[in-house]
């Protein structure tokens, strides 16, 4: 498989969707896309040409990659590597072993319903481009 060099947003777009229709959908259509990504990441090639293509329109202008567990966190690992940038962890609430007062909190909802993700206070975030 040749490499592909992204040069703007939509070329990116363009490689990352045809680099999607290789990862292997595990819910029929009409249902919430989620995809198994695993044969991604067992694929060196395409996880490398799918962590290029993440990282180029970000080269340069981060410090910090936050991402949340547990595929974000092979991604954000990944992608904070290709980015020579740092990596911080979020994990699901209660499963830091810090008190409340050390942890930032973030409350969102997705398609399963509420959801809470949390990170240490103390995490490397505020100067940097995250």
């Amino acid at each position: 498989m040749g490499e592909t060099r992204i040069t703007n947003a939509q070329d990116c777009g363009s490689k990352l969707e045809e680099l999607k229709q290789r990862a292997k959908a595990v819910l029929p259509a009409g249902t919430i896309r989620v995809y198994d990504l695993m044969p991604v990441f067992e694929d060196a090639v395409l996880f490398a040409e799918i962590t290029r293509a993440l990282a180029e329109p970000f080269a340069g202008r981060v410090d910090v990659v936050v991402a949340p567990e547990a595929l974000g966190w092979v991604l954000g690992a990944a992608l904070a590597r290709e980015l020579g940038a740092g990596f911080v962890g979020v994990r699901k609430k209660g499963k830091l072993p810090y008190p409340p007062d050390r942890l930032v909190s973030q409350h969102f909802a997705d398609y399963d319903g509420p959801k809470t993700l949390q990170l240490r206070s103390d995490a490397p975030l505020p100067g940097n481009r995250v």
